[in-house]
């Protein structure tokens, strides 16, 4: 498993990196730090989105120093499981689209902050962008989560057709926490289908993808309140749930704007696959 922790450079970093080597330490697992500094648009990049640092007719210095002293920062994080720290400066989705498939890495990982709804109306927050932008899992925190051990992990879908779906990184986490999974259908009022209707659907689902799991059904007004809800009431340690882009039964977004709010708004440990 090659884990890719996106680096800000801020108080919760060590945590993110504590909180990936609790969650995959004992398996066969590398991690890669990297942070990107952002450039101007009027800044030549290469392809791989980097900028072209030699290139006279532009005054680079300033980005290279930054990635120095961020690389500097990286340096002092220190965890036997990272195996790589890079700084790059230029567009950070084609930096971060570039490193994922030179270094073929398995799943991203990053902090994010609890956006408010004067922030959603007008930022295009990162995690959403890269959600947008990537096709990997990505696992979000929130919060200080050093030494954590997800004991029941929670995976989310409309369950309306069965098909298989890869549960590879899912099933590395269980293994290794010996984690109890559950799948649960958070029905909203234009899903009038009988629980027992959804349950089969959710069991066939199970059975499908090699799944020991039990199934709940949760019965809310819409569907960020429904994740809400599994996180304060402290049903689950951590959150799967599929990109909506995802043509299957197990995806749980119909609209970009849902998948960004959960993402934004919810505090517990979310893994969007």
């Amino acid at each position: 498993m090659r884990v890719l922790i996106l680096i800000k450079h801020n108080q919760l970093d060590q945590s993110v990196v504590n909180f990936s080597s609790s969650l995959f330490e004992g398996t066969d697992t590398q991690i890669h730090l990297l942070n990107i500094v952002p450039t101007n648009g009027e800044i030549p990049l290469q392809i791989n989105g980097r900028v072209l640092d030699f290139c006279t007719e532009f005054d680079l210095s300033a980005y290279i120093k930054q990635t120095e002293n961020n690389l500097d920062y990286l340096n002092s994080i220190k965890h036997p499981l990272v195996v790589a720290r890079n700084s790059y400066a230029g567009n950070k989705m084609s930096i971060l689209k570039d490193y994922i498939q030179t270094n073929q890495i398995d799943i991203i990982v990053g902090g994010a902050h609890k956006t408010t709804v004067m922030e959603d109306a007008f930022v295009k927050t990162y995690p959403s962008r890269i959600i947008a932008n990537t096709t990997l899992p990505y696992l979000t925190i929130k919060c200080n989560r050093d030494n954590f051990s997800p004991e029941r992990i929670a995976l989310i879908g409309d369950f309306t057709i069965p098909s298989k779906e890869n549960f590879d990184v899912i099933k590395t986490i269980a293994k290794r926490h010996e984690s109890e999974i559950t799948l649960i259908k958070i029905q909203t009022p234009n899903d009038k289908r009988p629980d027992a209707d959804i349950k089969q659907v959710m069991q066939a689902f199970a059975e499908m993808n090699g799944l020991n799991a039990t199934l709940k059904i949760i019965k809310s007004a819409d569907k960020e309140s429904g994740v809400s809800e599994l996180h304060t009431d402290g049903f689950t340690d951590l959150i799967v749930v599929a990109r909506r882009t995802k043509a299957t039964f197990f995806s749980l977004f119909n609209h970009h704007t849902d998948q960004e709010n959960i993402v934004n708004h919810i505090y517990a440990p979310l893994l969007i696959c």
